[in-house]
């Protein structure tokens, strides 16, 4: 019986060509991560180690693995057309690691037992001139690739335990990303190698580790720990074993989990014992990963045990979690074991896919949280960001503000938009005026024009002025999105940062500008250039205000709604299409105008909040602002809505010029974005005004293009390469559409 191995899950996008490799204990692979995000040339071959090279000491095996390293890079570079081109290498390692010197700690199943300290990536180096290579641990690597599967894109943080020819752990803060380690030893999770005790069916066992230690949970619980606990039950279960299954399975019994997955298909009770017996010590593995780390929000089993055994390895891990103690959990342990446990996709690419995307996105991925003890001194810590974003309808009105988070400051310093001010401006006073607390107003003229330096200095004047403290003063900014910028880069800058709560008062604001922690002004006829981030204290959103707005200001906004409906909610999307009349005529004022901000507002936080500060640059949200800035300021009384909406028409049309998206959702997205009133195409708009957005997107985004487009509603992936001849056919696609098929879209609405 053998798992049936499939690509794994995820594209890793556009980006520099990667040589990648994934060295373990059964086989080397290697492959070539194209610019377009896949793996191609991929290739096999048995494992350098120990085993097939006898008589080799640790050093020999290193300099043959650095050997085949550099071959395999020339074969590659010769097959793959690469050329002249540097590609980097990647290589995740199946031994422990020192993550800050890329050295060789030790590896029973490559190196042998009680190997030492070796340094490959200097072997690698001596074997090619010039390499630039980035090794990674394979738990690391796995992770990271698991990271990156779409169900698990929103997660805070992740762990993996991969139980294969031995056992790591390894946890993961999404968002940055960044997997800590000790700061001397440079490992985290090495689990495999922890002494344990075990028993099978009463009866205790002991057994040697491949690395020479005694009772590792290696050595029972690994694949070759499990043949061990086989032979050990035959030996010590003879009557119970010579009428299991086990003796009678239809290859010859040679210990290995193939057998073992065999009885447990024939629901052999003796399989089913041993299964318990060796997944108990990764049971409580997992419960210590949660009792220490709470925020875990799941964590993956994966390697070539679990990807064999599958269910039934699953199986017993919840069933033995479930009778384990977890403190202060009851009768819910066996739900919450269940949400929180899942098994990875059966395939072997994921740390060719994971050292790959280490190479090319987060070479600082292993950074230390601890200051060095001799120079030099690397400062480095994570930002803490924690904010709500509260949704109430009767916020102000009805009184139903929450109290609690004005409690802290004495004065409220409101900072508001003069026609906000002239509607809101009283009732939004009294509501932020308490007992012990007063409010002082600061009134913008906003605009987009006046979303500049001279605006943001006399705002910071205002300031001054007024004597705003640190700590017992608040920022509240209520207006929409101009207003909110401009304030909360203000209280950022003013004495080094003031806490700042928005009051969106746009439906853009609600549900895109006034969540997220970005600010910005703009400079020199160039769309927010000068910015920062910086979370608000809070966000206020109170559908209050959608009332009093313009037709034209709700259209604005169920753009940026049809934006992240596009890119992260095909649920979304439909109850756009469904009910866009009804939200034009209502201005949101329903049911389904309720759920429609609240879908929004969380459709954009999941995407923004695992990426607040965008270290990592292929991001959805942009989708719909490639061009859109240029737009903007290329064309007279333009609204930011209406610039993206004319960027999602080209950008939909571009997907079904270069066959990523089907001509049936583009229709249905260009009819929908028609429906709302929304522009498809306007005269102004050129090829020449393109190529600017892109070569203007592509200094922003880290010199990459970068650019989401639609690969199926609530899908999308990232092109680097867009040609002038598809921009043209895009453009013409666009215009044909908007003589024509808005026609038949209106006609039959």
């Amino acid at each position: 019986m053998m798992a049936e191995y499939n690509a794994f899950p995820v594209s890793l996008g556009h980006g520099d060509e990667v040589i990648a490799f994934d060295l373990g204990g059964t086989s080397f692979r290697s492959a070539l991560l194209t610019r377009s995000g896949v793996l191609s040339h991929a290739q096999r071959i048995p494992s350098l180690n120990c085993r097939s090279l006898p008589g080799k000491s640790p050093d020999d095996i290193v300099h043959e693995i650095a050997t085949y390293v550099a071959d395999t890079v020339q074969g590659l570079r010769c097959a793959s057309g690469l050329g002249g081109r540097r590609a980097s290498i990647a290589i995740s390692m199946g031994a422990a690691l020192n993550a800050h010197t890329g050295k060789i700690l030790g590896s029973g199943p490559i190196l042998g037992e009680g190997s030492p300290s070796l340094d490959l990536d200097t072997a690698i180096q001596e074997s090619m001139d010039d390499a630039q290579v980035t090794i990674v641990n394979d738990v690391t690597a796995s992770l990271i690739a698991h990271s990156r599967i779409a169900s698990l894109r929103h997660a805070r943080r992740l762990a993996l335990i991969t139980v294969s020819t031995g056992i790591a752990s390894r946890v993961l803060t999404c968002s940055v990303p960044h997997v800590p380690v000790c700061p001397v030893l440079g490992t985290q999770g090495e689990i495999g190698h922890h002494r344990i005790g075990f028993s099978l069916d009463g009866v205790p066992l002991s057994l040697k580790c491949s690395c020479g230690g005694v009772d590792h949970l290696n050595a029972f619980a690994s694949g070759q720990g499990i043949q061990c606990v086989l032979q050990q039950a035959r030996a010590n279960f003879p009557e119970e074993f010579r009428r299991s299954y086990l003796n009678r399975a239809e290859a010859a019994f040679d210990g290995s989990v193939a057998i073992l997955a065999q009885g447990l298909e024939h629901g052999d009770p003796l399989s089913k014992k041993i299964l318990k017996a060796i997944t108990l010590p990764i049971a409580e593995a997992i419960k210590w990963h949660f009792m220490l780390d709470p925020e875990i929000d799941r964590l993956i089993l994966t390697g070539g045990v679990c990807f064999l055994l599958r269910d039934y390895y699953l199986g017993a891990v919840l069933e033995n979690l479930a009778a384990l103690e977890f403190y202060p959990m009851g009768r819910d342990a066996e739900s919450f074991w269940a949400d929180h446990i899942m098994l990875g996709p059966v395939s072997d690419d994921a740390g060719l896919i994971g050292a790959a995307y280490v190479a090319r996105e987060v070479p600082s991925l292993h950074r230390r949280e601890t200051l060095s003890l001799t120079p030099p001194y690397r400062v480095s810590r994570q930002n803490a960001v924690d904010y709500t974003v509260h949704l109430v309808d009767g916020a102000f009105e009805g009184r139903a503000f929450p109290e609690y988070l004005l409690d802290p400051f004495e004065r409220i310093v409101l900072v508001i938009d003069a026609a906000v001010d002239e509607l809101y401006g009283d009732l939004i006073r009294e509501v932020l005026t308490g007992s012990h607390r007063m409010v002082a107003t600061v009134v913008l003229q906003a605009s987009e024009k006046q979303k500049d330096m001279t605006s943001l200095t006399e705002l910071v004047t205002s300031f001054e002025e007024l004597g705003v403290r640190r700590r017992k003063d608040l920022i509240v900014a209520a207006g929409g999105g101009i207003t909110l910028d401009l304030a909360s880069l203000a209280a950022n800058l003013f004495r080094r940062g003031i806490p700042c709560m928005r009051i969106p008062t746009t439906l853009v604001a609600a549900i895109d500008a006034g969540i997220g922690v970005k600010n910005a002004i703009n400079f020199r006829q160039s769309k927010s250039r000068l910015g920062t981030y910086a979370a608000p204290y809070a966000v206020v959103v109170d559908p209050l205000f959608l009332s009093s707005l313009p037709d034209r200001q709700i259209r604005n906004g169920l753009s940026e709604s049809l934006k992240i409906a596009l890119v992260a909610d095909r649920a979304l999307f439909e109850l756009i299409e469904e009910n866009a009349f009804r939200f034009l005529m209502t201005k949101l004022r329903c049911a389904t105008g309720a759920e429609l901000i609240r879908r929004s507002i969380r459709a954009m936080l999941l995407e923004l909040s695992p990426n607040l500060y965008e270290r990592t640059l292929d991001r959805s949200p942009d989708y719909g602002h490639t061009f859109s800035p240029i737009f903007e300021f290329a064309m007279e009384g333009l609204e930011h809505g209406e610039a993206v909406a004319l960027d999602m028409a080209i950008a939909t049309a571009l997907a079904v010029v270069m066959d990523i998206l089907n001509v049936e959702d583009a229709k249905r997205i260009l009819t929908v974005q028609s429906t709302l009133g929304l522009p498809i195409v306007r005269d102004e708009v050129t090829v020449d005004m393109l190529i600017r957005g892109i070569e203007d997107a592509r200094k922003h985004r880290g010199g990459r293009l970068r650019m989401p487009v639609l690969c199926g509603i609530g899908r999308v992936m990232f092109l680097d390469d867009v040609s002038r001849l598809q921009l043209l056919e895009a453009l013409t696609f666009v215009r044909a559409w908007a003589s024509e098929g808005a026609l038949e879209a209106r006609q039959s609405a």
